[in-house]
């Protein structure tokens, strides 16, 4: 690849990387700006369904109005070599890397923050924009502390199209919402569920639903409420557990139905525990780690413009970070936590290694695993110890091997989905299937967990459940090949992951 994209822009070093492109810092030579440019890889420069979803990044980001929460998008274009987005070049850090540095934020911070975020959303979902992407590496606070809310590279419009209809299901685990982990509809709720999830983080130093694989993690969200943050962290006001769980209602349909609501609620919250001095804040100073993990508190908001804080050189060196978060951007029948290193990390987090991979801001290491705070409460979460007699019987159980087959039936069909080989109606009804067997197998383990001794025949009920299901799939899969919804390389993958499922059960 040319250094000089479009005899324009002379990149300079890489910020970041992910699946589908790298971002550069670069310099746009005709007007003599610093900007970050997001590169499409080679290998997929020459695929049209990506030359169509990088194009459609491009043409999302013009629809949003100017906002100085939303990153600007400048210039998009192609070569001969390489298709490229020019945007934005912004210096901070994201919200990932601050949650990591500090293990919390303040209250009247977080509330703040959140507040900002609404505000960008409210522009987007204005314009008809969903995000369904919004976590704390998409998150940045800048150095004179403005927040912003990054890559729109997987936005749709709310009426959809081609590249991203129902049935073709992003974002990421942790933080997703559950009409979106079933393959419905996302709408401007979706992403407040998803900032709620982000607030429990911000105000805790841990996602809501911490599990050792995406399997446990999207089932949870799917079947539990999330523990309120003043049981994880004693001093919480209990106003914020209030929102927490109104952001994070299962029905969409009880949650704020705008961007503008949330706002509300999160201004409410704040002015009832927030002293008056201290209810607007703004730019985040670094803390250096503690072994306590104290919380990241925010200065007050100063008056016009916001430019960056004198003592900068006293803080943290930060870098520059690009405007857009690096992500693989992956169409997945149940969830996207794709497979582009053919990997599946645990979603405690998205944050530690998969935040630095993710973000322009990569430190050769990783930051420090944020500690939460111990807690009765916190054993509600799926983190057990292995002392637990769940965690013991879990790892016992034959539903182990069940359970790692069926995720891996799960990565296929969103491979096959990625690679064009399931239509829309196809990934829809691949979807129904998973998520009928994600609630057996999850119904089965709780039985087995409350009575071990009756292990053996649930395994044999959830067999016969499962080969029911495996026959329909497979008789679906026939249908959808006659109808040119699955190729026959597809039919061919899955059928596989479904007889390593069948046999799993030894």
């Amino acid at each position: 690849m040319s250094a000089r994209l479009g005899g324009r822009y002379e990149l300079g070093m890489v910020l970041g990387a992910g699946g589908m492109a790298r971002v550069y810092a670069a310099t746009d030579l005709a007007l003599g700006r610093q900007v970050a440019v997001k590169v499409l890889d080679p290998g997929l420069a020459r695929d049209p369904e990506f030359i169509g979803r990088f194009a459609r990044e491009a043409r999302t980001a013009a629809m949003l109005p100017p906002h100085a929460g939303i990153v600007t998008i400048f210039d998009s274009g192609q070569d001969a070599e390489s298709v490229y987005l020019v945007m934005e070049l912004v210096s901070g850090r994201t919200l990932a890397q601050t949650i990591d540095a500090s293990g919390r934020i303040d209250p009247a911070s977080a509330c703040r923050i959140a507040i900002e975020v609404c505000q960008a959303l409210s522009v987007a979902h204005g314009a008809g924009l969903v995000h369904r992407d919004i976590k704390p590496a998409n998150i940045m606070i800048t150095d004179s502390g403005t927040v912003k809310v990054v890559d729109f590279g997987i936005a749709r419009a709310q009426a959809g199209d081609a590249l991203t209809r129902t049935g073709a299901v992003l974002g990421s685990p942790a933080y997703m919402s559950p009409e979106q982990i079933t393959g419905g509809a996302a709408d401007a709720r979706s992403d407040l569920y998803a900032l709620g999830a982000v607030l429990h983080e911000m105000l805790t130093g841990s996602v809501p639903f911490p599990g050792e694989d995406q399997f446990t993690v999207l089932t949870r969200h799917l079947n539990e409420v999330p523990t309120p943050p003043s049981a994880l962290v004693p001093g919480i006001p209990p106003e914020l557990d209030h929102v927490v769980a109104t952001l994070m209602a299962k029905n969409p349909n009880q949650r704020p139905a705008t961007a503008d609501q949330a706002a509300q609620l999160l201004a409410a919250a704040a002015q009832a525990f927030a002293p008056a001095a201290h209810r607007s804040t703004v730019a985040l100073t670094a803390h250096d780690p503690h072994p306590t993990r104290p919380t990241t508190a925010l200065p007050p908001e100063p008056a016009g413009h916001r430019s960056a804080p004198a003592d900068r050189d006293e803080r943290p060196r930060t870098g520059l970070i690009a405007g857009v978060v690096v992500g693989a951007v992956a169409v997945v029948g149940i969830a996207i936590w794709a497979l582009s290193s053919g990997s599946t990390p645990a979603p405690s987090a998205d944050s530690a290694a998969t935040r630095t991979a993710t973000t322009a801001a990569a430190a050769s290491t990783a930051p420090a695993q944020i500690d939460i705070p111990t807690t009765a409460a916190a054993a509600t979460t799926a983190t057990t110890t292995s002392s637990s007699p769940a965690a013991t019987t879990a790892s016992a159980s034959p539903l182990a091997n069940v359970k790692q087959a069926l995720t891996a039936l799960q990565q296929t069909v969103t491979a096959q989905a990625e690679s064009g080989g399931l239509g829309a109606t196809a990934r829809r009804a691949l979807n129904a299937q998973l998520q009928n067997m994600r609630q057996s197998l999850s119904q089965a383990q709780t039985q087995v967990d409350q009575n071990p001794q009756n292990q053996t025949q649930v395994v044999k009920n959830l067999q016969q459940q499962f080969d029911g299901q495996i026959k329909n799939m497979r008789q679906e899969l026939t249908a959808f090949v006659e109808h040119n919804e699955v190729t026959a390389a597809a039919k061919s993958a899955i059928g596989s992951a479904l007889d390593g499922l069948q046999q799993s059960f030894g």
